[in-house]
């Protein structure tokens, strides 16, 4: 939970709630009037509005649903009136969104993400048939979720609007990878606000299994990867910037340690 400067009140992230199992089965993220997969706007006068998306043309669209389509959002942040959203995938592909919020013609109304039917930019249904799978569906083969969008009793299917509308990740990254590191669950993740710093305004996050820290200049859209000059037990749980000392981070590992990296 963090304090939004741009809807002035709290953003509340809430994973999907999923067993690993049958996570690509649970629609819940995409389905408007349930909390599950989605960043909630709390103890605000702000109402959003959200289109009517469940299976059936019934129940109440909740008034604060900032984003929809999440699978498990890690260590939601606020920056410049940029949201960085790091999503934990689930088999195969871990993604990182930025929402500029400065730029949307329509405050309030909600944003749309995939999840279940994307993982990363890629249709599920086409990464699970690469990974030499089933169709995963309901019942139509084209798609994967049983929901509608309702308006006014008349309905479309969710999946086509949300092949059109999903917002792509700026950042997404495939398990394992061509170095032999593999990399599942990207841990967010926090943005250097020291404006004499030559890292002002870049975004650092770690990947949970490899113990990577990646560095992301959202405006030159580059990548780079932070040589670790420490080796330790568990895998990250958490990154912060450290408000103490200069082009600091403050790193935890899932064995309890608290670790200052001083960056490069």
């Amino acid at each position: 939970i963090i304090w939004s400067q741009f809807y002035e009140g709290f953003l509340l992230s809430v994973g999907d709630m999923a067993s690993n199992k049958n996570a690509v089965l649970n629609t819940n993220p995409l389905n408007t009037t349930s909390y599950k997969g989605k960043i909630l706007l709390l103890n605000s006068s702000k109402k959003i509005n959200s289109l009517l998306i469940n299976g059936r043309n019934e129940g109440t669209v909740l008034e604060n649903i900032v984003a929809y389509g999440l699978r498990n959002p890690w260590q939601v942040i606020e920056f410049d009136n940029k949201l960085f959203i790091p999503d934990v995938g689930h088999a195969n592909y871990e993604e990182l969104n930025i929402l500029d919020l400065g730029t949307n013609i329509n405050d309030s109304a909600s944003y749309p993400f995939g999840w279940p039917l994307f993982e990363g930019p890629y249709y599920s249904k086409d990464i699970n048939l690469e990974f030499g799978g089933d169709e995963t569906s309901s019942n139509n083969s084209e798609n994967i979720t049983d929901l509608f969008i309702w308006d006014d009793g008349k309905s479309i299917k969710v999946d086509f609007y949300l092949k059109e509308n999903s917002i792509n990740p700026s950042v997404f990254y495939k398990h394992g990878s061509y170095d032999n590191k593999y990399r599942a669950a990207i841990i967010g993740g926090d943005v250097i606000r020291d404006k004499s710093s030559k890292y002002y305004g870049k975004y650092f996050f770690a990947d949970y299994l490899s113990k990577e820290v990646f560095m992301f200049d959202h405006e030159l859209d580059e990548l780079f990867i932070i040589e670790m000059p420490l080796i330790f037990d568990g895998f990250i749980t958490s990154l912060k910037v450290n408000p103490n000392i200069p082009d600091s981070l403050f790193i935890t590992s899932g064995s309890g340690e608290l670790i200052s990296v001083n960056l490069p």
